[in-house]
């Protein structure tokens, strides 16, 4: 599996964060996302 490591930060930041998880994991990624 590919790994797709996710900084999130402020809120703004967060909703982009898992649309772009979101995203990727259709894509087939693992997604892992990391507290700011």
């Amino acid at each position: 599996s590919r790994y797709w490591r996710v900084r999130v930060g402020p809120f703004p930041s967060r909703l982009r964060a898992e649309e772009t998880a979101g995203r990727l994991a259709r894509e087939g990624f693992d997604v892992i996302i990391v507290p700011h």
